[in-house]
């Protein structure tokens, strides 16, 4: 919604203040907005700058060096990292790049528990999987080293309450539930319909999460809930393999379901995962249909009868005073 001067000159009459307090009202307003695109650059940079130290230790992390020597880079590096941003957090009050430095040292983990049993001697032998593999390969060799990251993310968010910390304790979960599969069951067979369930568990599991967070008011925790527990439903519902049209049409359905929750918990990514699988749906019926020339017509008047349903839901409201 945007707001003109205009509007706020004759809401602040209808409340009775007067013509000087409206002008000051005014121009605490343009200060908020004046500064809020210069705090949002600064986030932006930082989360930025997080971002590429993130895959310069991970995706791109140079993995030629001994075990002992990686051992001791990680464990400088989360040490740097965990230290600075308590002085930043505690110290300084700068909740944002503390918060961030956190969340640096957390994803050190794994590597630095990686390192640890090689060094030890306690990584599963024989094992071809090397660190480079452990964000794109399904594996149970990495289940100790994402226990050790989660126990410690956990530990770090119960000092440090930084929503985003909990983004990489959701990913962690994510990872546990696919690798804890591989670990417990013969890793020849094809286990996709178990990482489908568990991604549809966990998902309903983060979304009762966000929704108990977002009644006590946590909404910035809730969100992270909410983004990961939806991402993780809709993919392993789409994940399925699903092989009738009845089932295709309760993939439909779902998320039909989806667009509508929307408008009810006032979330767009449940409208953005919803919608993506509505166009799933349309696009496997194009395909069955591809030579009837109804099919199209049809869809045209779905799209039509959606965009009038949406503008329905979209009208003003009046509201009727009551005497």
């Amino acid at each position: 919604m945007i707001t003109t001067k205009n509007d706020i000159s004759e809401a602040s009459r209808k409340i009775g203040l007067t013509d000087s307090q409206a002008e000051n009202l005014w121009q605490a307003l343009q200060e908020i907005h004046t500064a809020k695109p210069k705090s949002n650059l600064l986030a932006a940079f930082l989360y930025f700058g997080a971002l590429i130290a993130f895959l310069s230790m991970t995706w791109f992390y140079i993995a030629n060096l001994g075990n002992s020597y990686t051992l001791l880079i990680s464990s400088t590096y989360a040490i740097i990292f965990f230290g600075t941003g308590s002085y930043l957090w505690r110290i300084n009050k700068l909740r944002v790049p503390g918060g961030v430095l956190h969340s640096l040292g957390i994803i050190m983990v794994p590597l630095i528990v990686y390192s640890l049993q090689h060094v030890m001697l306690w990584w599963p032998s024989p094992s071809l999987n090397d660190y480079s593999g452990f964000y794109r390969w399904i594996s149970g060799d990495w289940v100790m080293m994402e226990i050790c990251t989660l126990a410690v993310a956990c530990f770090v968010l119960y000092f440090v309450r930084f929503p985003f910390i909990t983004s990489l304790i959701y990913f962690v979960i994510s990872f546990i539930s696919m690798d804890a599969i591989n670990l417990f069951s013969d890793p020849m067979k094809y286990n996709w319909f178990y990482y489908c369930i568990a991604a549809l568990s966990i998902g309903i599991l983060l979304n009762i999460l966000a929704f108990v967070l977002s009644r006590k008011d946590q909404k910035d925790f809730s969100f992270w809930s909410y983004l990961f527990g939806t991402f993780m439903f809709w993919s392993g519902l789409t994940g399925l393999d699903i092989q009738t049209e009845r089932g295709y049409f309760i993939y439909f359905l779902i998320n039909l379901a989806f667009v509508l929750l929307s408008n009810f918990f006032h979330r767009k990514i449940f409208m953005f995962f919803g919608s993506l699988g509505i166009v799933c749906y349309v696009s496997h019926l194009a395909y069955i249909f591809s030579d009837s020339v109804f099919f199209s017509y049809a869809l045209g008047a779905m799209g039509f009868v959606i965009i009038m349903l949406a503008a329905f839901l979209m009208r003003p409201r009046k509201v009727t005073q009551m005497n």
